[in-house]
């Protein structure tokens, strides 16, 4: 059944057409993700299906049944109610039926009469006629899995928390058709992964913007992506629609260089001398002012962001050395608890856990911007740090885009080097025009640009990144990752975007739900196993099965045909270090343990025996995956 069709929309902000006589069809039970680089638009083409937006040209047309609930990007900051009235606003029937069922049970219990208990039994024939059971299960089911209380009020939460209950209000609703507009941002490692199961289980049409792959990956079964103002749609898998994307691309790069080149010819003809003129083709005249035409209207593809870190000098080997850190806020309970690790050189560090477990908090206290209550940690020697702020705090949202990157003038140093500001900003993508923008105007997409464009003009060896991946369009985080594989120096990576960690990350701190610090060396693919018995079953009201797409999606990375990846063969190179450096402090731990004077102070010895068990087990698990690489290298 076909839902909404559009027609020849055309929209325009500007100059040039954000949709260009574009055609878009959306059937029922598709699963669609919309994708295209920033500001491409992708949530203009979410806005015009909803309403909300009115095309320049073209006809929007909808089945008489069709019904949309829409998840925007912005946040209202305040919505009067609690946040059970939000998400079962548009259940007008359902909330006044369930308001009866409660008045009258209470009238019942407290002076039962025949027409009190013949009101009760009507009600709860229509409980049960609108399945209103089954609804209310699957509000707390999602309200539970988004970590939210019924009963907070909306004004009370933070900007995460209110973008979760929007969500569940989107979830919950009647509409058979559902937008999405980066459902999966504000979300956990584990909430995304449920969100997945839960929309693959859901009996509706879904149209979603993500930058999350693997999210995108593991949920549509439909494909769209708008490129220069034209909607291109395939039934397709994720994987399989970018592999058919490159080759429409190479295909057009081919047919723009003959047309270039027949181009080129036809000019020079044009340019001839007298005699050439005399004899001119009018026909072939009138064939190069067309070729002219279509030349100049021709919409090239959107120059690639160039990032690259100024790196400093290298720092020390020794870049962190915790010993049974333990943090507080004042009385509250530890939020990190027996932190104890060493860090390297060169390691790229994940860390993950749930949303409000601590994961900035360790940033912090592994930076020394946060002191810990008990145990220590040591910075390593040489360090220059930048630090990547989730909250964007280091960029004044008055001043302009230019002004961040050289507050001074147009001119500044980098690399030892002048540069002129516009053709820096030029390298984030940000044309003159948009470079003398206040910062305040920017999307999240392009705030996040303006944050790497001034992080990496500071000399670093540790890069701290903060979920730096937030509203970047694929083609930017692909590069990001690249830059970062490529980067000698550290880095401290806290991020949701699993296909990010896993192409980047060499290790990682894992909160464990009583605030212990597990650190485990390897990427999320080889934590998959840890990850899937610590995430909830998901039980659906319209699915009597218990689905476990996770573990299905580990069985099949397991069959397949083991090789290194680039940031493994690197980790394997780092790995004897680390060995050596443990296998020396246990050493001097099991020395200590042999002088007979240290038996004199009994928590002496218990303290350096736990430090022992602690680096003994650090140790056998580097050593693990020291021989599971080596293995797979020499296959």
């Amino acid at each position: 059944m076909l839902l909404v069709s559009l027609k020849n929309i055309s929209l325009s902000y500007s100059t040039a057409p954000v949709l260009d006589n574009t055609d878009f069809h959306i059937k029922s039970g598709q699963h669609i993700c919309l994708i295209g680089s920033n500001g491409s638009g992708k949530s203009s083409l979410l806005k015009l299906i909803t309403g909300l937006e009115t095309p320049d040209h073209g006809t929007i047309t909808y089945h008489p049944n069709s019904k949309t609930a829409y998840l925007s990007q912005d946040i209202p900051d305040t919505i009067p109610g609690s946040v059970f009235d939000i998400v079962s606003d548009g259940r007008e029937e359902e909330k006044a039926i369930l308001e009866k069922f409660h008045t009258l049970s209470e009238q019942v219990s407290k002076q039962p009469s025949e027409s009190l208990i013949a009101a009760l039994d009507d009600i709860q024939e229509k409980i049960s006629f609108h399945n209103i059971w089954a609804w209310m299960s699957n509000v707390d089911n999602i309200l539970n899995h988004l970590t939210l209380k019924a009963s907070d009020k909306y004004d009370t939460l933070s900007g995460g928390q209110k973008r979760r209950v929007l969500l569940a209000k989107t979830l919950v609703s009647s509409a058979n058709l559902i937008l999405l507009d980066e459902p999966t941002n504000h979300l956990d490692i584990q909430t995304i992964v449920w969100l997945e199961n839960y929309i693959k289980n859901l009996d509706k049409t879904i149209v979603f913007v993500s930058h999350d792959r693997e999210f995108s990956h593991n949920v549509a079964n439909s494909m769209a992506e708008i490129d220069r103002g034209k909607l291109y749609h395939l039934p397709s898998t994720y994987n399989d629609f970018l592999k058919k994307r490159d080759n429409r691309l190479h295909s057009e790069k081919q047919h723009w260089q003959l047309f270039d080149k027949k181009l080129a010819k036809e000019e020079e003809w044009i340019r001839q001398g007298i005699q050439a003129r005399r004899t001119r083709n009018e026909g072939r005249v009138r064939s190069l002012m067309s070729m002219r035409d279509v030349r100049e209207k021709r919409r090239t593809l959107n120059k690639s962001l160039k990032a690259r870190v100024n790196e400093a000098e290298l720092s020390g080997k020794l870049i962190l050395h915790a010993e049974n850190a333990n943090f507080a806020f004042d009385d509250s309970a530890p939020l990190i608890r027996d932190f104890t690790s060493f860090i390297l050189r060169g390691d790229k560090v994940g860390i993950l856990g749930p949303n409000g477990c601590g994961k900035t908090t360790l940033l912090k206290l592994m930076l020394g911007k946060l002191q810990a209550t008990s145990g220590h940690i040591t910075l390593g020697k040489g360090l220059k740090i930048a630090y990547f702020d989730q909250m964007r705090t280091i960029i004044d949202g008055e001043k302009t885009v230019k002004q961040v990157i050289s507050p001074e003038g147009d001119m500044f140093t980098i690399d030892g080097k002048p540069k002129h500001v516009l053709g820096y900003l030029n390298e984030f993508l940000f044309s003159p025009d948009r470079a003398v923008c206040p910062v305040k105007v920017l999307s999240g997409g392009e705030k996040n640009r303006l944050m790497l464009a001034k992080l990496f003009l500071q000399p670093a060896n540790l890069l701290v990144l903060d979920e730096p991946t937030n509203d970047l369009d694929i083609d930017t985080l692909e590069l990001l990752e690249h830059m970062l594989i490529q980067y000698d120096g550290t880095a401290f990576i806290v991020s949701h975007d699993r296909s990010f960690l896993n192409n980047v990350m060499t290790s990682a701190f894992i909160f464990s739900p009583d605030h212990e610090i597990i650190q485990h060396t390897g990427n999320v693919d080889t934590w998959d196993s840890y990850f899937t018995n610590t995430t909830p079953k998901i039980s659906m009201d319209n699915d009597n099965s218990d689905k476990t797409d996770t573990t299905i999606a580990s069985k099949n990375k397991i069959s397949q045909p083991p090789k290194l990846r680039y940031h493994e063969k690197c980790e394997l190179e780092q790995l004897p270090d680390k060995i050596a450096h443990l296998e020396s402090k246990k050493s001097e731990l099991e020395a200590a343990l042999i002088d007979p004077e240290i038996y004199v102070h009994g928590e002496k010895v218990a303290t350096i025996q736990k430090k022992l068990s602690l680096i003994t087990s650090e140790l056998d698990q580097h050593m693990n995956r020291w021989l599971e690489l080596e293995s797979i290298g020499n296959t």
